[in-house]
């Protein structure tokens, strides 16, 4: 018997292919590499004598490293370790170089096998090898090539006579690769725990036998049957794994893997490409079939369209052939067509070969081709009885087997509609290409159907052809995304982050999508099942998934090195990027740029963004950049990091604040803590005049970066105005006082370090503001106060009139108005005083807020006319913040509703135009409230009710506006009281008991008026 050094499957000693999984049976040429059958003695290319089995052959040329490769990079790649076993024994009695020459039979055979699989073999001892699968020779499949190269190993072996048995042990994983330099040479070398698992699963291997991890079966994606080993705990391993024995190849079939018995996802968005389809098998159905060609990325539903479409055929009775080409094809050369004839020919393998053989003359015979049996016979490695009829020279053998191919194709299409389909043929072998074209010369134009699939990168002169018509498969719409994540996933609120970052991620690639949506469940950040997941922990973002990174990692390590530098760089700079930026920290010219970047436009890596200048880019799958990022070492990735501040800085030179988040962005990325602060600071003193709420983002940074280096007076410095900002800004975000306590002791006490009385007082005074939320206006009051103590010399002067309108404010909210209205009084006096720096201290204009505070506080003491002139020369004098527009009309809307509801109703569409532009949370909550009183205004207090019942939740879920919560809470008790509903006298309760802890005595007042009624 013969045994197929791919699937290990037993052929018929003159068999040119392997029965199992159609692996030519043959050797490869020493001299040109020609693979020539098992039986030939010479090359038929070059004449060279044909080594045996075993013996020494001449070593592979070694891939050509990178500078990338030295530097070291992260991949996700499949090791192979395997050794002789009872090796010292083999060479107990034989000298140094007779130990040599037998051990070096037996490990040139498992070289060859390696090489067979195109892996690199980087590390050979004496008894034994490593090999790496998927670098630095590129190849998604290389789990699948690694188990291959396995079996053939084993084999190959066991064809030397005496040779000891083999364990080998394969693990897939992440490890870091680079380059190393030792005395003698330069040798490519893997490293992490991938390595070391794979070494212990040799160990764990029986004799002539191959264990696999888990993550090297799931890498296989199916395509191996294996027999369980158990659980293993593998020596230095922490936790026990389980083993596997692999045991042969599965052929692969076209839509097998839809077949398994999973749950598809739904089929959606490829309403436009099956019509296509359709149309072209009616066409064929009138006996003018065109050739179908579908065309699209990796994962992009091509295989999913043709089992759909395949699906409507075989229900409508017509037969479907299948095949599929392999990523390791070149291997395994004519092993598509082999499979398709087997298919054709209704061969399985628990057929006997005379079985095999007499159905393929009677299927020929029914054809009238039965002069073609003898070639097609000795094709399929089948007994043929006289092998006359079969041209010896292997050229004319090949061309007649070809007519013969095309005679029984022709045949077939004519006497029965039926539909013709082969996979990726970006992967096909040249030997079955050349059979596929003659298929489609003979097809086209009949009643049967052919369609292939292939990637963008598959470019072949048939495919021009006039009978060849192509299918671009697009990238899903979000909405189609959106059905395939309602269906695996579910549609909880808890999701919509997680569904959002799907979307982007996958970028309308269905396959992506699923697998991102298969690691965050495996991740275990979900409760639930499938279609009704809950979000339980949302504390990491789930990681590109290995079958993924396969894809994108064997796309990127393709590219030629100078291509491949700056699509990293390019990684670092960010999704959308400045070419002109992404050449300097690739540390290449503009123009090698340019021309790298041409490559990477023409492999749809990258796209030109054209609502931009010349210079931006993309990249046009936001994945292809995680992947290009990921392979980076973290050393690598910081002098990036470095490279992009410095060079985004230069080119934002005249417009530094507004991007100086972006540079300290990559400061801190790059490990350059102190200068991620400073860029920090200065957009947040850019920001603070524009969003608060953004620039307090900015300060935490500021904070949280030089806390714990503040080594120097002025990072010391640094730090007190962050945490002095932090104070100033968190009323924003309804933060809890508690929250902010130690954030204000630190600031605090680094300003009396320093001597900054003025930073004292107006941290002081704005802790006073937080204790407002969830505090007591009377404790405002106090620090208000206490503020105003600190700073009560001269040389302060508009730090001390801002704390005067503060200090109003502070006796606003406590309903204390005589005296608020006398504060105010003076705070007006001296509001000219204030600095153009201290006006952006609040985050809006002191001014317009201490004239609306003052309209309140008349309000408040029944002057309404004296109110409403401030309020009408504010509203018509210069144009206002939203803050301030919103307060002026909300003002007027509060003050007016009870005596002049006509002016209440007029002043709410003024204060609906204030709040169609830049609405924040707070500003929503405080724009709801004067809606709310005009409602009631109206007389329309249910409407009032759902208003605010919103409002109040949105408050509290927002931490937003919650210093005006017990009013909310006083109106809505108000409009339940107008409604009749039995819940206006405990909402008006809780109005009371909250206004009194909060010390807010106007609120209080009201809830007891309210209360009054229901007594």
């Amino acid at each position: 018997m013969t045994f197929c050094d791919t699937c290990q499957h037993q052929n018929d000693p003159e068999a040119k292919f392997c029965a199992n999984c159609g692996a030519m049976l043959a050797r490869a040429c020493p001299a040109c590499g020609r693979r020539n059958l098992s039986q030939a003695d010479k090359c038929v290319d070059c004449g060279a004598v044909l080594q045996a089995a075993g013996q020494r052959g001449a070593r592979a040329p070694a891939p050509k490293l990178g500078a990338r490769a030295r530097e070291g990079e992260r991949k996700r790649l499949t090791v192979l370790i395997a050794d002789i076993s009872g090796s010292t024994a083999l060479i107990d009695k034989l000298n140094a170089e007779e130990a040599d020459q037998r051990l070096g039979i037996i490990t040139a055979a498992m070289r060859e096998a390696v090489a067979r699989f195109e892996g690199t073999v980087n590390k050979l001892q004496g008894d034994g090898l490593m090999a790496l699968f998927g670098a630095p020779i590129s190849q998604e499949d290389h789990a699948v090539r690694a188990c291959c190269a396995a079996l053939a190993m084993i084999e190959n072996v066991r064809k030397i006579e005496n040779a000891p048995p083999v364990r080998i042990g394969i693990n897939t994983g992440e490890v870091v690769v680079r380059s190393l330099l030792t005395d003698m040479s330069e040798q490519y070398d893997a490293m992490g725990r991938t390595v070391h698992i794979a070494a212990r699963l040799e160990h764990e291997a029986p004799d002539n036998g191959i264990a696999i991890s888990t993550e090297t079966l799931k890498a296989t994606a199916g395509q191996v049957e294996v027999e369980p080993l158990g659980e293993r705990r593998l020596r230095g391993i922490s936790d026990p794994l389980q083993v596997h024995a692999l045991m042969r190849i599965r052929p692969p079939v076209a839509t097998q893997q839809f077949r398994g018995g999973q749950k598809l996802s739904p089929f959606v968005g490829r309403d436009a490409e099956m019509q296509v389809l359709h149309q072209a098998l009616e066409e064929a159905r009138a006996g003018r079939s065109p050739v179908v060609g579908i065309m699209g990325e990796a994962g992009s539903g091509k295989s999913r369209l043709i089992f759909e479409f395949l699906e409507t055929c075989r229900a409508a009775g017509l037969p479907v052939l299948e095949a599929r080409a392999t990523g390791y094809g070149r291997a395994t050369p004519l092993r598509p067509i082999l499979d398709l004839y087997r298919t054709f020919f209704g061969i399985d393998d628990d057929m006997s070969k005379q079985v095999a053989a007499e159905r393929v003359g009677a299927t020929l015979s029914y054809y009238d081709l039965v002069q073609d049996l003898p070639l097609v016979l000795d094709f399929l490695g089948l007994p043929l009885a006289d092998r006359s009829a079969v041209p010896t020279d292997v050229g004319l053998r090949r061309i007649k087997l070809l007519d013969a191919a095309k005679r029984l194709a022709h045949a077939v299409a004519l006497a029965q509609p039926s539909v013709f389909v082969v996979e990726d043929l970006h992967w096909l072998d040249p030997a079955s290409e050349a059979f596929l074209v003659a298929l489609a010369d003979s097809i086209a134009g009949t009643t049967t159907l052919m369609v292939v699939n292939f990637r963008q990168d598959f470019r072949s002169e048939w495919t021009e052809r006039s009978y060849f018509r192509r299918i671009a498969v697009r990238p899903l719409d979000e909405a189609a995304i959106a059905t395939i994540l309602d269906h695996a996933l579910g549609a909880d609120p808890s999701l919509a982050n997680l569904r959002r970052r799907i979307v982007e991620r996958s970028a309308g690639n269905p396959f992506f999508a699923e697998e991102l949506i298969r690691a965050a469940v495996e991740q275990g950040g979900l409760a639930g099942s499938a279609g009704h997941f809950k979000l339980v922990d949302a504390a990491r973002e789930a990681p590109m998934p290995p079958t993924v990174e396969a894809v994108l990692g064997s796309r990127i390590d393709r590219l030629p090195e100078q291509d491949k530098l700056l699509l990293q760089a390019a990684s670092v700079v960010g999704r959308e990027f400045s070419l002109s930026v992404a050449a300097k920290v690739a540390q290449v010219t503009f123009q090698l740029a340019r021309a790298s970047l041409q490559l990477l436009l023409g492999a749809e890596m990258l796209y030109e963004r054209a609502d931009v200048q010349r210079d931006d880019f993309a990249f046009r799958h936001p994945l292809v950049q995680e992947a290009a990022y990921g392979s980076l070492l973290t050393e690598q990735r910081k002098h990036l990091h470095r490279g992009t501040a410095a060079a985004l800085a230069v080119k934002f030179r005249d417009r530094l604040d507004e991007y100086s988040s972006l540079v300290a962005y990559h400061w801190e990325k790059g490990g350059e803590n102190l200068l991620a602060a400073q860029s920090h600071l200065r957009f947040a003193l850019w920001m603070g005049a524009r969003d608060p709420r953004h620039a307090l983002d900015s300060w935490r940074s500021v904070r949280r970066l030089i806390q714990d280096n503040a080594s120097s007076p002025e990072v010391e410095y640094m730090l007190m105005m962050a945490c002095g900002q932090i104070v100033n800004l968190a009323w924003w975000e309804g933060i809890d006082a508690s929250e902010i306590e130690p954030v204000f002791a630190q600031a605090i006490a680094l300003a009396h370090k320093h001597k900054d009385i003025r930073a004292a007082a107006l941290i002081t005074m704005a802790f006073g503001r937080i204790l407002l939320i969830t505090g007591s206006s009377d404790a405002y009051v106090a620090k208000a106060e206490e503020a105003q103590k600190l700073i009560g010399g001269p040389g302060h002067e508009s730090a001390s009139a801002l704390l005067k309108v503060v200090y109003s404010h502070a006796l606003l909210s406590a309903g204390l108005l005589e005296r608020a209205l006398q504060a105010n009084t003076e705070a007006l006096e001296s509001i000219h005083q204030i600095e153009q720096r201290d006006r952006q201290t609040l985050g809006f204009d002191p001014a317009p807020w201490l004239k609306t505070q003052r309209a309140r506080i008349l309000m408040g003491l029944d002057r309404f006319a004296e109110a409403d002139g401030i309020l009408d020369a504010l509203l018509a004098g210069p144009p206002l913040e939203t803050i301030h527009q919103v307060n002026a009309h909300g003002t007027k809307i509060e003050g007016h509703r009870k005596i002049r509801p006509d002016l209440s109703v007029q002043e709410v569409e003024n204060l609906r135009a204030a709040l169609r532009e830049n609405v924040t949370p707070y500003l929503r909550v405080l724009g709801h409230r004067y809606q709310a009183l005009a409602l009631l205004a109206e007389n329309r207090p249910d409407e009032a009710v759902g208003l605010l019942n919103e409002t109040i939740d949105y408050a509290r879920a927002q931490r937003a506006g919650l210093e005006i919560e017990p009013f909310l809470l006083t109106i809505l008790a108000e409009a339940l009281t107008a409604t009749g509903s039995d819940q206006a006298r405990a909402t008006a309760l809780e109005a009371r008991n909250l206004a009194r802890r909060r010390a807010m005595r106007v609120a209080e007042r009201e809830a007891e008026e309210i209360l009054a009624r229901h007594a």
